[in-house]
């Protein structure tokens, strides 16, 4: 009896076991819904940090218009030639601050002839803040930066480490300003970017922007959503592409104040335009092609830029040398 009862009570433990082969079965299973479910949670990620990107893209309007409201209706400007006081030294800018006298926090008389002013397109959201900011723990918002933007946030780390006030200090962020919203419209009339000169800047004024639901302001600097890009050879690389490449989609802010996604194969749509006056208005002076040791200048030279140097595209100068400047147009409707 004794060995009728252990003989029931082993095959009982046996049905209740998994076979190898059911193991398998359930592992393959669970792999198979783990590779069906991954892509959808990275797009669902990809889709919150654009919202988030638009996000900072409204807050930055908000501030620029009360910049604007602050300084005659003018654009941020670096230059400030008609504040009181005259024209700043040649090649400088200065932090805007808002409850004492504003100060030279940045030499630019370094750069290239041609882009004498164009780095501080670069770094405006900083000056932005600086504006905006009660003091040195506002210089540290979030709004500056996108969320898939990673070399530009480890850099702002590196940057202000140890720093415990740094009130005079500029940096880059993860949004561009057009430089046409401080350099005369006359600079951009041809197809070629002319060389920037003194008597360029100006102190642009809202109403100047003539179409300000079709002229970008400020733009991300890649598309976040696009972990890989095509080289001039040939070969997919694992870097944004440029917010001006082709297959782009990024976030801008326009002169009326909204945030939105651009396609800039529908800009590149309108550039090759049977008619010749739209296709004038829709392409940019020039190409966005400045060279890496430029960028080496300010540490942005492994961020993986494309402009047309180490294989790859110099694309066309989108939102940064729009057509008549600040009076034309970047977005078709």
């Amino acid at each position: 009896m004794r060995v009728q009862r252990l003989g029931r009570g082993h095959q009982a433990q046996r049905a209740g076991a998994f076979t190898l082969i059911e193991l398998l079965v359930v592992i393959a299973i669970i792999a198979l819904l783990i590779s069906i479910l991954l892509p959808s949670l990275g797009n669902a990620r990809t889709a919150a940090q654009a919202t988030v990107s638009v996000s900072n893209l409204r807050q930055m309007g908000l501030s620029t218009f009360n910049y604007a409201s602050d300084h005659k209706e003018a654009w941020l400007n670096p230059y400030d030639r008609d504040d009181e006081g005259g024209p700043l030294p040649r090649g400088w800018i200065r932090v805007p601050g808002r409850y004492e006298r504003d100060r030279a926090a940045w030499n630019m008389a370094g750069s290239i002839a041609e882009r004498v002013s164009e780095p501080f397109a670069m770094h405006a959201t900083s000056l932005l803040l600086h504006y905006v900011s009660d003091g040195p723990s506002g210089l540290t918002d979030k709004t500056q930066f996108a969320p898939g933007d990673y070399t530009v946030i480890q850099r702002f780390k590196e940057i202000t480490q140890g720093i415990g006030e740094f009130d005079d200090y500029i940096w880059d962020g993860s949004y561009f300003y057009s430089p046409t919203m401080y350099l005369r419209p006359e600079r951009y009339e041809t197809e070629d970017l002319v060389r920037t000169q003194w008597a360029d800047f100006r102190r642009n004024r809202i109403d100047d922007a003539l179409w300000p639901s079709q002229k970008v302001v400020w733009f991300e600097r890649f598309d976040f959503t696009k972990p890989f890009r095509t080289q001039e050879s040939g070969a997919r690389v694992r870097f944004f592409p440029n917010w001006n490449n082709p297959v782009a989609t990024p976030n801008v802010m326009v002169a009326d104040g909204s945030a939105r996604q651009v396609i800039i194969a529908d800009i590149i749509g309108q550039t090759q335009s049977d008619n010749e006056e739209v296709a004038r208005i829709y392409t940019p002076s020039g190409l966005w092609n400045p060279p890496t040791s430029w960028l080496q200048r300010y540490s942005m030279d492994k961020d993986g830029f494309e402009n047309g140097e180490n294989d790859t595209i110099a694309h066309p100068a989108f939102f940064w040398a729009t057509r008549d400047g600040i009076r034309g147009q970047d977005i078709y409707r």
